[in-house]
């Protein structure tokens, strides 16, 4: 696990007048994996600390308070494309896709109901993660919320947590703002859809996608993502010169076009689909910034007319271009 985590268990301790790296000595975190940013530390070494921290400052609570300290990912690209999102959506969809990159102790989903959205939050087993972990990363969403709206008073509708109640547990209500339930089947953040679609005001398309490519590109050079992952990265690079074909994409994979269209069935997803979906994701966020006309974004995603973009992005969303943008 990064250390970020374990940095921001000190500097909460500090804060309360406890000597947070005295603590993280204790719990087996040598001073030099705090100061690398880079650096990490074991699962059970945190969870020692997550310990210590608690029994130190008598709080239960301790893990809502110590993700003010956590600063956006260590993998300086997350944080930047998520500070970049068109919409809380956009920003939660990419924590969906990369939070690997981080850590593999937590997987995300996000879901749609009517008029709500649920992000899920699952833990591995094997993670063996201490409830105040847990209650710094699901409170830590929050407050990603609260940043990208510029709005301390926005928050979930409802919280479950796996968690037992802590007693005493008043800092939840406080903090959430919704009703918390405890002892619940898994950690769900339940939103109003309107305010996850809300256009942001610090949205930036063209950085949110260079940073969407450089995550793609760490993620397949580790040689984690499936092959759909690694083809939609490099249809994204390809997209402004235009449409790439299935040919080019597999000859840059270095496997054959019958290869490619096959390992994609098997993941469910043609190549025809990812190219529509990629051009739908990107299309929507350089609409919702507003700073490029409709023919330039055309041009961006690999049309060679804007008729023919406004002809499938009215197919993808049911809306013109310009009435997306409103």
């Amino acid at each position: 696990m990064l250390t970020s985590w374990a940095r921001a268990i000190v500097a909460a301790l500090d804060d309360r007048g406890t000597d947070g790296r005295s603590l993280a000595r204790q719990a087996g975190i040598d001073e030099q994996s705090l100061r690398d940013p880079a650096g990490r530390a074991p699962v059970t070494a945190t969870g020692r600390l997550w310990r210590l921290a608690v029994a130190a400052t008598g709080d239960p609570c301790f893990g809502l308070f110590a993700s003010r300290y956590l600063s956006f990912p260590a993998f300086p690209a997350l944080g930047v494309a998520i500070l970049a999102s068109a919409s809380a959506r956009d920003a939660f969809t990419r924590l969906v896709r990369y939070s690997r990159i981080v850590s593999d102790a937590a997987e995300y989903r996000l879901d749609d109901d009517g008029d709500r959205c649920r992000l899920i939050i699952s833990i591995a087993p094997d993670a063996r993660l201490e409830n105040e972990s847990v209650d710094a990363i699901v409170s830590l969403k929050v407050r990603t919320l609260r940043t990208l709206h510029g709005d301390r008073r926005c928050g979930p509708l409802s919280v479950t947590l796996k968690r037992p109640r802590p007693s005493p547990s008043d800092a939840f209500d406080r903090f959430f703002r919704a009703p918390v339930t405890f002892g619940a089947d898994g950690n769900v953040l339940e939103f109003d859809r309107a305010l996850i679609d809300a256009a942001l005001p610090a949205a930036h398309a063209e950085l949110a996608l260079r940073s969407d490519e450089v995550m793609a590109r760490e993620i397949a050079e580790r040689g984690e993502a499936g092959l759909a992952s690694k083809v939609n990265a490099l249809i994204r690079d390809r997209l402004p010169a235009g449409e790439p074909s299935q040919e080019e994409i597999a000859k840059a994979l270095g496997i054959g076009a019958r290869t490619l269209q096959r390992r994609l069935a098997e993941e469910g997803l043609p190549f025809a689909e990812i190219v529509a979906r990629t051009r739908e994701e990107m299309a929507r966020n350089l609409l919702r910034e507003g700073r490029w006309s409709i023919t330039e974004i055309a041009f961006s995603l690999g049309f060679r007319e804007a008729s023919s973009f406004s002809r499938a992005f009215r197919k993808w969303t049911g809306q013109t271009p310009s009435r997306f943008r409103g």
